[in-house]
């Protein structure tokens, strides 16, 4: 691990892929573990090297080990829950800004797997590792 950056972001280690319930997605908070993850339409991402935003301090720091797509469609942090959501009651244009958010997203931070339910089948991604979409 280095620091790098004009905000000196924390480069960490890339994950190796893999699908994760929410209580499993918790341990990246950035405190518990120095990678930082949150799930935005079922996809979790890695932002650690966006700690500065995402981690313990920062302003999106609510999202860290959480599912965030709730909280980013409706532009309010403080709105993450704990349990599963599946989102249905967000409006169209609460969706329509978590695709923007995802679009951005995907293509700067490393994806990670799928957010699941306890007791779904998980993918086998055959020990890939991590990354942004190009």
């Amino acid at each position: 691990m280095f620091m790098a950056g004009p905000f000196f972001d924390l480069q960490v280690a890339p994950l190796p892929k893999q699908d994760m319930t929410l209580a499993e997605l918790r341990k990246y908070d950035g405190v518990q573990d120095e990678h930082i993850l949150f799930a935005l339409n079922g996809t979790i991402y890695d932002v650690s090297r966006g700690r500065n935003f995402y981690g313990p301090g920062g302003p999106y720091g609510a999202l860290a080990g959480r599912d965030a797509t709730r909280a980013l469609s409706t532009m309010d942090v403080k709105d993450v829950r704990d349990e599963w959501d599946d989102h249905e009651d967000l409006s169209a244009d609460q969706k329509d800004t978590a695709n923007e958010w995802e679009v951005s997203f995907k293509y700067k931070y490393p994806t990670v797997g799928k957010l699941i339910k306890d007791g779904e089948v998980r993918v086998d991604y055959g020990g890939a590792i991590s990354s942004t979409q190009n």
